[in-house]
């Protein structure tokens, strides 16, 4: 069985709590990076995970899409948006904490609140 197939709240096993939460934290960068294709010094994935993200956005085939990544993406995306990044999840609790901590550190909380906002629009 595929870690795609497995829930995220049933899942306690640390290497798999920490892939979804570094997919979350890709794809939150690849839809705000603004640094042209293969160009981006902070993710060496971003431009690939860039092509995942447009994919995303339009991709209707479900669980039968045979592009990589996509279902799994779409997974982990749909269970944050729904989970709001709740502190008592072990996926979500430590992204928000660290997406707002990083925003805090270089722009204010309500940016920092915006833009969470359009990730969940981007990918509903």
């Amino acid at each position: 069985r595929s870690d795609s197939s497995r829930t995220i709240t049933s899942t306690t096993d640390p290497q798999i709590v920490r892939k979804q939460q570094q997919r979350l934290l890709l794809l939150r960068h690849a839809t705000r990076c603004n640094y042209p294709p293969g160009e981006c010094p902070i993710a060496r994935r971003c431009a690939e995970t860039k092509i995942l993200c447009h994919h995303i956005r339009t991709c209707n085939k479900g669980r039968s899409c045979p592009v990589p990544h996509c279902v799994s993406s779409k997974y982990i995306l749909s269970h944050y948006i729904r989970c709001r990044g709740s502190p008592s999840c072990l996926v979500c609790g430590p992204v928000k904490r660290a997406t707002l901590k990083s925003y805090k550190k270089n722009h204010d909380i309500a940016r920092a609140r915006e833009i969470d906002a359009k990730m969940n629009v981007l990918f509903i």
